[in-house]
């Protein structure tokens, strides 16, 4: 999923950020996490222009990512001032290991309650 700066997803992108919706990610972390994917280190007005996001909307979504513990910061000399750069901190077939075990989780909770409230029709 290599791409160029400024280059908007592509359809198999999409998709990928359609099923991340789907499994119940927010939109805007679902799409910094397709591009992400898709790139080494970055900085942060790459992602702006990468991902048509706002500002707020960025950082929220790399709150959310970094809570998950998939993206890392780190500082980077460009032209002779310290900016930081983002990247994930895991390949992406991980991060979909780590979200089948969260559905795992919150499916087992769910059955749990289900069980539960079987019990009190009893």
């Amino acid at each position: 999923m290599q791409r160029n700066k400024g280059q908007y997803f592509s359809e198999e992108e999409k998709e990928f950020v359609i099923l991340l919706i789907k499994l119940g990610m927010n939109k805007n972390a679902a799409s910094l996490l397709v591009f992400l994917a898709g790139t080494s280190l970055i900085t942060f007005r790459e992602i702006e222009s990468g991902t048509d996001l706002c500002e707020s909307e960025i950082s929220i979504a790399m709150k959310y990512l970094n809570d998950q513990g998939w993206i890392r910061t780190c500082p980077s000399e460009k032209k002779g001032r310290l900016k930081k750069v983002y990247g994930l901190t895991k390949p992406v077939a991980d991060i979909v290991q780590d979200i089948e075990n969260m559905k795992k989780v919150e499916m087992k909770d769910q059955l749990a309650r289900v069980r539960k409230l079987r019990v009190y029709l009893g």
